[in-house]
Protein backbone atom coordinates (compact mmCIF):
# COMPACT_ATOMS: atom_id res chain seq x y z
CA UNK A 1 0.00 0.00 0.00
CA UNK A 2 0.84 3.43 -0.63
CA UNK A 3 0.66 6.76 1.38
CA UNK A 4 -1.55 9.31 0.55
CA UNK A 5 0.73 12.52 -0.32
CA UNK A 6 1.47 14.66 1.33
CA UNK A 7 3.84 17.79 2.57
CA UNK A 8 6.63 16.71 4.43
CA UNK A 9 8.55 19.42 6.96
CA UNK A 10 11.07 18.75 9.67
CA UNK A 11 11.33 21.84 12.33
CA UNK A 12 14.17 21.81 14.71
CA UNK A 13 12.84 23.46 17.87
CA UNK A 14 9.34 23.04 19.93
CA UNK A 15 8.09 26.73 18.96
CA UNK A 16 8.84 26.00 15.27
CA UNK A 17 6.50 22.94 15.60
CA UNK A 18 3.89 25.21 17.83
CA UNK A 19 3.63 27.62 15.05
CA UNK A 20 2.99 24.47 12.40
CA UNK A 21 0.24 23.07 14.31
CA UNK A 22 -1.26 26.39 15.01
CA UNK A 23 -1.25 26.88 10.91
CA UNK A 24 -1.92 23.64 9.60
CA UNK A 25 -4.28 22.35 12.65
CA UNK A 26 -6.89 19.41 11.84
CA UNK A 27 -4.20 18.99 8.44
CA UNK A 28 -1.41 17.69 10.04
CA UNK A 29 0.32 14.69 11.81
CA UNK A 30 3.01 14.19 14.02
CA UNK A 31 5.73 11.49 12.93
CA UNK A 32 7.79 10.63 16.28
CA UNK A 33 8.86 7.19 15.99
CA UNK A 34 6.28 6.53 12.92
CA UNK A 35 5.74 2.69 14.90
CA UNK A 36 2.24 3.98 15.00
CA UNK A 37 1.33 6.45 11.98
CA UNK A 38 3.00 4.99 9.13
CA UNK A 39 0.95 1.93 9.38
CA UNK A 40 -2.24 4.17 9.16
CA UNK A 41 -0.65 6.18 6.16
CA UNK A 42 0.19 2.86 4.02
CA UNK A 43 -3.50 1.78 5.11
CA UNK A 44 -4.83 5.03 4.27
CA UNK A 45 -6.70 5.51 7.56
CA UNK A 46 -5.04 8.98 7.88
CA UNK A 47 -5.33 11.68 5.22
CA UNK A 48 -3.04 14.64 6.62
CA UNK A 49 -2.21 17.18 4.01
CA UNK A 50 1.08 17.74 6.47
CA UNK A 51 3.80 15.03 8.33
CA UNK A 52 5.47 17.03 10.70
CA UNK A 53 8.94 15.40 11.46
CA UNK A 54 9.73 15.83 15.27
CA UNK A 55 12.35 13.64 15.41
CA UNK A 56 14.45 16.52 15.16
CA UNK A 57 13.87 17.65 18.79
CA UNK A 58 16.01 16.66 20.86
CA UNK A 59 15.81 18.51 23.91
CA UNK A 60 12.41 16.57 24.28
CA UNK A 61 14.69 13.28 24.54
CA UNK A 62 15.57 12.47 28.46
CA UNK A 63 14.70 10.90 31.58
CA UNK A 64 14.63 13.20 34.80
CA UNK A 65 14.07 12.53 38.39
CA UNK A 66 11.45 14.96 40.16
CA UNK A 67 11.99 16.96 43.42
CA UNK A 68 8.61 14.60 44.98
CA UNK A 69 10.94 11.65 43.81
CA UNK A 70 8.89 10.96 40.92
CA UNK A 71 9.90 11.14 36.79
CA UNK A 72 9.80 12.84 33.90
CA UNK A 73 10.07 11.66 30.47
CA UNK A 74 10.99 13.27 27.26
CA UNK A 75 8.15 13.11 24.75
CA UNK A 76 10.60 12.20 22.04
CA UNK A 77 12.15 9.38 24.50
CA UNK A 78 12.27 6.07 22.73
CA UNK A 79 11.46 2.74 24.40
CA UNK A 80 15.16 1.63 23.93
CA UNK A 81 15.99 4.45 26.15
CA UNK A 82 14.03 3.53 29.19
CA UNK A 83 14.60 -0.17 28.26
CA UNK A 84 18.25 -0.17 29.07
CA UNK A 85 18.39 2.05 31.69
CA UNK A 86 19.25 0.69 34.81
CA UNK A 87 17.86 3.60 36.69
CA UNK A 88 14.62 2.80 35.27
CA UNK A 89 14.99 -0.85 36.08
CA UNK A 90 16.33 -0.77 39.29
CA UNK A 91 13.30 2.10 40.37
CA UNK A 92 10.40 1.41 37.97
CA UNK A 93 10.53 -2.29 37.44
CA UNK A 94 6.12 -1.89 36.04
CA UNK A 95 7.83 0.08 33.62
CA UNK A 96 11.02 -2.29 32.41
CA UNK A 97 8.97 -4.51 32.41
CA UNK A 98 6.65 -3.54 29.90
CA UNK A 99 8.09 -1.97 27.50
CA UNK A 100 10.20 -5.41 26.98
CA UNK A 101 6.42 -6.32 25.82
CA UNK A 102 6.40 -3.94 23.34
CA UNK A 103 7.39 -5.35 19.92
CA UNK A 104 10.50 -6.50 19.05
CA UNK A 105 14.09 -4.60 19.52
CA UNK A 106 13.59 -2.66 16.35
CA UNK A 107 10.41 -1.51 17.32
CA UNK A 108 11.64 -0.14 20.61
CA UNK A 109 14.51 1.05 19.03
CA UNK A 110 12.25 3.78 16.85
CA UNK A 111 9.21 4.24 19.14
CA UNK A 112 8.27 7.06 21.66
CA UNK A 113 6.36 7.31 24.84
CA UNK A 114 4.94 10.57 23.60
CA UNK A 115 3.97 8.50 20.21
CA UNK A 116 2.52 5.95 21.66
CA UNK A 117 0.42 7.78 24.20
CA UNK A 118 -0.81 10.13 21.68
CA UNK A 119 -1.32 7.15 19.20
CA UNK A 120 -3.79 5.67 22.45
CA UNK A 121 -4.04 2.46 21.45
CA UNK A 122 -6.16 0.36 24.44
CA UNK A 123 -3.83 -2.68 23.53
CA UNK A 124 -0.62 -0.20 24.10
CA UNK A 125 1.32 -0.94 27.10
CA UNK A 126 2.32 2.90 27.68
CA UNK A 127 -1.12 4.18 28.60
CA UNK A 128 -2.18 1.33 30.79
CA UNK A 129 1.33 1.70 32.66
CA UNK A 130 0.89 5.88 33.18
CA UNK A 131 -2.47 5.35 34.24
CA UNK A 132 -1.59 2.39 36.82
CA UNK A 133 1.15 5.06 38.13
CA UNK A 134 -1.06 8.16 38.21
CA UNK A 135 0.49 10.28 35.54
CA UNK A 136 -0.11 12.76 33.66
CA UNK A 137 0.67 14.43 30.43
CA UNK A 138 2.53 17.59 29.63
CA UNK A 139 0.53 19.24 26.52
CA UNK A 140 2.37 22.43 24.77
CA UNK A 141 0.80 24.90 21.92
CA UNK A 142 1.37 29.09 20.92
CA UNK A 143 -1.39 29.58 23.35
CA UNK A 144 0.36 27.98 26.52
CA UNK A 145 0.51 25.01 28.42
CA UNK A 146 -1.70 22.49 30.35
CA UNK A 147 -1.12 19.40 32.63
CA UNK A 148 -3.35 16.43 31.60
CA UNK A 149 -3.87 13.77 33.97
CA UNK A 150 -4.09 10.28 32.22
CA UNK A 151 -7.64 9.62 32.92
CA UNK A 152 -8.96 13.03 31.38
CA UNK A 153 -6.25 12.20 27.91
CA UNK A 154 -7.65 8.91 27.13
CA UNK A 155 -11.48 9.42 26.07
CA UNK A 156 -11.49 6.38 23.31
CA UNK A 157 -10.19 4.54 21.08
CA UNK A 158 -7.31 6.32 19.28
CA UNK A 159 -8.60 9.06 20.68
CA UNK A 160 -7.27 11.67 23.24
CA UNK A 161 -8.37 15.28 24.84
CA UNK A 162 -4.83 16.55 22.81
CA UNK A 163 -6.57 19.61 20.55
CA UNK A 164 -5.20 19.97 17.22
CA UNK A 165 -2.50 22.66 17.68
CA UNK A 166 -0.93 20.86 20.65
CA UNK A 167 2.35 19.21 21.41
CA UNK A 168 2.93 16.26 23.90
CA UNK A 169 6.54 17.45 25.18
CA UNK A 170 6.61 15.34 28.27
CA UNK A 171 5.10 12.60 30.67
CA UNK A 172 5.45 12.88 34.30
CA UNK A 173 5.33 9.74 37.05
CA UNK A 174 4.18 11.36 40.82
CA UNK A 175 6.70 10.18 43.43
CA UNK A 176 6.23 6.82 45.21
CA UNK A 177 7.51 5.73 48.19
CA UNK A 178 11.00 4.23 48.97
CA UNK A 179 8.79 1.26 50.23
CA UNK A 180 6.84 1.04 47.27
CA UNK A 181 6.94 -2.22 44.67
CA UNK A 182 5.42 -2.08 41.02
CA UNK A 183 4.91 -5.02 38.71
CA UNK A 184 3.67 -5.68 34.87
CA UNK A 185 2.13 -8.99 33.52
CA UNK A 186 1.04 -9.55 30.30
CA UNK A 187 -0.36 -12.52 28.39
CA UNK A 188 0.48 -12.52 24.42
CA UNK A 189 0.01 -15.87 22.13
CA UNK A 190 3.74 -15.08 20.73
CA UNK A 191 6.60 -12.97 22.06
CA UNK A 192 5.93 -9.56 20.27
CA UNK A 193 2.57 -9.98 19.63
CA UNK A 194 -0.18 -7.43 20.89
CA UNK A 195 -0.81 -8.43 24.30
CA UNK A 196 -4.12 -9.98 25.15
CA UNK A 197 -4.39 -8.70 28.17
CA UNK A 198 -2.06 -7.06 30.41
CA UNK A 199 -2.00 -5.38 34.23
CA UNK A 200 0.20 -2.99 35.64
CA UNK A 201 0.11 -2.64 39.69
CA UNK A 202 2.12 -0.14 42.01
CA UNK A 203 1.71 -0.85 46.07
CA UNK A 204 2.88 1.21 48.40
CA UNK A 205 3.96 0.20 52.04
CA UNK A 206 4.35 2.00 55.57
CA UNK A 207 6.39 0.90 58.17
CA UNK A 208 3.97 -1.77 59.41
CA UNK A 209 3.62 -3.18 56.16
CA UNK A 210 0.23 -1.91 55.88
CA UNK A 211 -0.96 -0.80 52.59
CA UNK A 212 -0.91 3.17 52.30
CA UNK A 213 -1.30 3.76 48.02
CA UNK A 214 -1.55 1.28 45.01
CA UNK A 215 -2.09 1.62 41.29
CA UNK A 216 -3.72 -0.61 39.43
CA UNK A 217 -4.70 -0.21 35.64
CA UNK A 218 -5.25 -3.45 32.89
CA UNK A 219 -4.52 -3.13 29.21
CA UNK A 220 -6.94 -4.41 26.24
CA UNK A 221 -10.17 -4.81 28.45
CA UNK A 222 -12.19 -1.50 27.10
CA UNK A 223 -11.59 1.40 24.68
CA UNK A 224 -9.58 3.00 26.74
CA UNK A 225 -6.72 1.63 30.02
CA UNK A 226 -9.11 0.43 32.49
CA UNK A 227 -7.92 2.32 35.38
CA UNK A 228 -8.86 -0.17 38.47
CA UNK A 229 -7.43 1.62 41.30
CA UNK A 230 -10.81 3.02 42.59
CA UNK A 231 -11.37 -0.82 43.54
CA UNK A 232 -8.50 -1.66 44.90
CA UNK A 233 -8.01 1.36 47.51
CA UNK A 234 -10.94 0.62 49.53
CA UNK A 235 -10.05 -2.97 49.61
CA UNK A 236 -6.88 -2.55 50.22
CA UNK A 237 -5.70 0.42 52.44
CA UNK A 238 -4.64 0.46 56.03
CA UNK A 239 -4.31 -3.65 55.70
CA UNK A 240 -1.30 -5.91 55.59
CA UNK A 241 -2.04 -7.49 52.06
CA UNK A 242 -2.69 -11.14 51.72
CA UNK A 243 -4.15 -13.67 48.75
CA UNK A 244 -7.68 -13.02 50.69
CA UNK A 245 -7.42 -9.42 49.48
CA UNK A 246 -5.32 -9.98 46.43
CA UNK A 247 -8.45 -12.43 45.19
CA UNK A 248 -10.89 -10.01 46.45
CA UNK A 249 -9.16 -7.22 44.33
CA UNK A 250 -8.99 -9.61 41.41
CA UNK A 251 -12.76 -10.97 41.43
CA UNK A 252 -13.64 -7.28 41.64
CA UNK A 253 -11.66 -5.98 38.79
CA UNK A 254 -12.22 -9.02 36.60
CA UNK A 255 -15.69 -8.30 37.15
CA UNK A 256 -15.95 -4.69 35.95
CA UNK A 257 -14.06 -4.82 33.18
CA UNK A 258 -15.85 -4.79 29.83
CA UNK A 259 -13.73 -6.20 27.12
CA UNK A 260 -14.62 -6.85 23.83
CA UNK A 261 -14.22 -9.95 21.86
CA UNK A 262 -12.35 -10.75 18.53
CA UNK A 263 -10.41 -13.07 16.75
CA UNK A 264 -7.72 -13.39 19.64
CA UNK A 265 -9.91 -13.83 23.21
CA UNK A 266 -13.71 -14.38 23.77
CA UNK A 267 -14.59 -11.86 26.24
CA UNK A 268 -14.67 -14.13 28.81
CA UNK A 269 -11.50 -15.35 28.48
CA UNK A 270 -10.19 -11.57 28.47
CA UNK A 271 -12.47 -11.45 32.26
CA UNK A 272 -10.42 -14.61 33.46
CA UNK A 273 -6.83 -13.33 32.19
CA UNK A 274 -7.80 -9.85 33.97
CA UNK A 275 -8.29 -12.21 37.43
CA UNK A 276 -5.47 -14.11 36.52
CA UNK A 277 -2.72 -11.14 35.75
CA UNK A 278 -4.31 -8.61 38.53
CA UNK A 279 -3.30 -11.74 41.55
CA UNK A 280 -0.08 -11.93 39.69
CA UNK A 281 0.61 -8.33 39.45
CA UNK A 282 -0.19 -6.93 42.51
CA UNK A 283 1.54 -10.26 44.51
CA UNK A 284 4.59 -9.23 42.54
CA UNK A 285 4.59 -5.85 43.16
CA UNK A 286 4.10 -6.19 46.98
CA UNK A 287 6.66 -9.10 47.61
CA UNK A 288 8.74 -6.33 46.14
CA UNK A 289 7.62 -3.47 47.97
CA UNK A 290 7.82 -6.10 50.95
CA UNK A 291 11.44 -6.57 50.52
CA UNK A 292 12.31 -2.65 50.92
CA UNK A 293 10.49 -2.76 54.49
CA UNK A 294 12.46 -5.77 55.27
CA UNK A 295 8.55 -7.93 55.97
CA UNK A 296 9.40 -10.21 52.96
Amino acid sequence: MRPPPFAYVKPEAVDEVLGLLTQYGDEARILSGGQSLLPLLNFRVAYPSYIIDINGLSDLDYLRDTPDGGLEIGGMTRYRTLETSAAIRDAWPILHEAIEEIGHVQIRNRGTIGGSLCHADPGAEMPTVVTALGGSVHLKSARGERKVAAGDFFVGQLTTSIEPDELLVAVSIPGWSVTSGGAWCEYAARKGDYGIVGVGAQVQLDAAGMVERVGLAVMNVGIVPFDATPFATPLMSGKVPDDTIIDKVAGEVAAAVQPNADIHATEAYRRHLTAVLVRRALGTAIARAQSKTGRS
